[in-house]
């Protein structure tokens, strides 16, 4: 009698799971079709279909570009001290703010 009893509670309760992963996996399914076709179409509108030699070439105040007109690479090595800089500075934000929280909390 007490095994018939687990056994529905058990068929119920994994019927009950069965129908909320199935909508988890079509949730899942339904934001990653629209994710991918939000990135064709944006894809599609973002893309020059006709690229002008005007407008490729470099512009310098209305005159012909001297030389090859261009400029010379930043180094990486910057970019890398910018992007520490920044982690770094909100992680001390975040810190300071919790050591006063804690240090106000009884």
């Amino acid at each position: 009698m007490e095994s018939d009893l687990f056994a529905r509670a058990y068929l119920a309760l994994a019927g009950e799971l069965g129908t909320n992963f199935l909508l988890f996996q079509l949730t899942i399914l339904f934001s990653s079709l629209l994710c991918g076709i939000l990135a064709l179409v944006a894809q599609l509108f973002s893309r020059d279909m006709v690229q002008e030699l005007e407008k490729k070439s470099p512009y310098e105040c209305g005159f012909f570009p001297f030389d090859s007109a261009t400029r010379l690479p930043f180094d990486v090595h910057f970019y890398v001290v910018g992007i520490m800089f920044l982690v770094f500075d909100v992680e001390l934000v975040i810190l300071t703010t919790i050591i006063i929280l804690s240090a106000t909390m009884p």
